[in-house]
């Protein structure tokens, strides 16, 4: 049996989405940062390669849009399945957290591809399992699944490049 969602369950969920969004997002702007002072901007960028400045941005831009997405769901259904739509939303701001971590603050180019490979993915899925509940909550992921795909394929150029670590040679 599904529950009726209440105006005060829709609110709380929104604060969830909200705090959980908002903490990766701060540490994935964190490691984003650290990883662009101390190595990117140093090493060489393979052709597919934005500059300095598009990965806090654009993370920030895919977050919103998940969220967006999100909340869109949450306050158009009379009902909700929460696990069915959270899980997928969950395990894609772990995925995100963990490439950024792995990626930018760790420099292991190889072990961030493996981690894309899933979270695109898991983000195809997302789109998919929020087309049952709200076909514009779904319209809303196609730019995030986009820009997942992009940093999939910019991570395996410099995988392709630099091999499996960044290394700085000076």
């Amino acid at each position: 049996m599904v529950k009726k969602i209440t105006e005060t369950t829709k609110y709380m969920i929104m604060g969830y989405v909200f705090v959980v969004g908002s903490v990766v997002a701060y540490y994935s702007k964190l490691f984003i940062n650290l990883g662009i002072s101390d190595w990117y901007q140093l090493i060489y960028h393979p052709f597919p390669a934005p500059g300095d400045s598009f990965f806090p941005i654009a993370w920030l831009l895919a977050d919103i849009l998940l969220g967006a997405s999100f909340f869109l769901l949450v306050l158009r259904l009379p009902s909700i399945e929460f696990p069915k739509y959270n899980y997928p939303f969950l395990g894609q701001l772990i995925l995100q957290f963990l490439w950024c971590y792995t990626f930018f603050y760790c420099r292991q180019l190889g072990l961030g591809l493996l981690i894309m490979i899933p979270f695109c993915v898991l983000a195809f899925r997302t789109i998919r399992t929020f087309r049952e509940g709200d076909a514009q909550a779904a319209l809303i992921l196609y730019p995030y699944f986009l820009f997942i795909v992009y940093t999939t394929f910019v991570n395996m150029s410099f995988v392709h490049e630099h091999g499996l670590t960044a290394i700085i040679y000076m």
